[in-house]
C-alpha cells in the first residue's frame, strides 16, 4: 500500500518556536477475511501538535495499533524536510518489535527514514504498540512536512497478510 498523507509542521517565526502538527491516523489498512470481517492496523505518528524553539531537541514516536488481528512486522518510509528539521536519533528502546531486518536508516542530506520491524508469535494486538522515537531538532525558522512514502503492517497468520 502507498500512502502520501502530508504532516503540516510550521514555524513560528516571530516567537522563534518551531510547531508540529500530525494528524492522529496515519495510515489505515483494510483487509477482509473469509466470511467478510472488517479488520484493519494502523501505523500513527505522536504527538499531534507541539512548539520548539529552534535549536531543542524534540521527540516524535511512531506507533502501530491493531485491535482485531495480531500483527508481526511493519515496514514503511517517511521523508520529512530536512531544512528546517535534522533527525538526531532513533531509538528502538521500549519497541514492541525484537527482531530489526536492520537499524532503521536515515539520512538528514535525503530527510529519508526507513524501517522494517517483526516480533515472534503471538504477534502484538493493541492500542498503542511503539515501534520507534524519532528525535528530531529544529534547526531553522519556517515550515517543514512529514511526509509517507509507503507503509505496510503484516498479520501474524503465517502468510504475512497485509492488514
Amino acid at each position: 500500500m502507498h500512502l502520501n498523507a502530508m504532516f503540516p509542521i510550521s514555524y513560528l517565526p516571530m516567537k522563534k518556536k518551531f510547531l508540529i502538527s500530525l494528524p492522529f491516523i496515519v495510515v489505515l489498512c483494510f483487509a477482509y477475511t473469509d466470511v467478510g470481517a472488517q479488520e484493519a492496523a494502523r501505523l500513527w505518528l505522536s504527538p499531534t501538535n507541539e512548539t520548539h524553539d529552534v535549536g531543542e531537541v524534540f521527540l516524535v514516536n511512531l506507533y502501530a495499533t491493531s485491535l482485531h488481528t495480531p500483527l508481526n512486522s511493519a515496514e514503511g518510509e517517511l521523508q520529512f524536510s530536512n531544512g528546517n528539521m535534522e533527525l538526531v536519533k532513533i531509538s528502538k528502546e521500549g519497541s514492541i518489535f525484537s527482531l530489526w531486518i536492520e537499524n532503521p536508516p536515515y539520512s538528514n542530506e535525503t530527510g529519508i527514514i526507513g524501517f522494517k520491524g517483526g516480533l515472534l508469535s503471538p504477534g502484538f494486538m493493541g492500542a498503542q504498540g511503539k515501534i520507534l522515537s524519532l528525535s528530531f531538532k529544529a534547526i531553522a525558522e519556517g515550515s517543514a512536512n512529514i511526509v509517507w512514502k509507503q507503509a505496510s503492517v503484516f498479520a501474524n497468520d503465517g502468510k504475512a497478510t497485509n492488514i
